[in-house]
């Protein structure tokens, strides 16, 4: 059984710290970072455990890292804050993670429609462009694997991303200075 071999392998059981770190659910806000780099190492790790060649545990690893970078976009940052843009552009940094309860579907589509990001409109869409651009003439990962994984790893790019309108795009500027809409 393959699931049981990866937690035998792991060398360290899951806690609470590790999951909320890269889980939907988490019920506290939780920093993009932080989560990005949680799932990079979680995706790493489970890569290698199943024996995958070095580049494409590297590969997988990167997609973890980049997986969620569309969130910078600051109506969905907007969203993640209730739908409020003020404290959303005031936020000390990018969230990826509400902290709102999942449960709670009124409060997700209310801070949806505050916010403006399109209904809709997935983040992956975005956050496999910046992949692409980062991942361009690269050759320690392959570049189309970590595309295909960043988006669709909430399950909609399979085989493709539902088409959406966005009425009012914005500019979404990167720490690097990469900007993106």
């Amino acid at each position: 059984d393959l699931g049981y071999d990866v937690l035998l392998r792991t060398g360290s059981p899951v806690t609470d710290d590790d999951t909320d770190a890269g889980s939907s659910a988490a019920r506290t806000p939780l920093a993009l970072d932080q989560h990005e780099e949680a799932v990079a190492a979680r995706a790493r790790e489970f890569a290698a455990n199943i024996g995958l060649p070095d580049a494409v545990v590297a590969s997988v690893e990167q997609a973890g890292r980049w997986h969620d970078e569309g969130k910078r976009d600051i109506r969905f940052q907007a969203m993640l804050h209730g739908g409020d843009m003020l404290r959303a552009e005031l936020a000390r940094y990018p969230l990826a993670k509400s902290g709102m309860d999942p449960a709670d579907r009124v409060a997700f589509q209310r801070a949806q429609r505050l916010s403006g990001y399109p209904r809709g409109m997935r983040h992956e869409a975005l956050s496999a462009r910046i992949a692409a651009v980062r991942v361009a003439g690269r050759t320690d990962l392959d570049p189309e694997l970590v595309v295909r994984l960043v988006a669709s790893h909430h399950g909609r790019a399979r085989p493709l991303l539902p088409a959406v309108v966005d009425p009012a795009p914005v500019k979404v500027e990167l720490e690097t200075g990469e900007v993106f809409d």
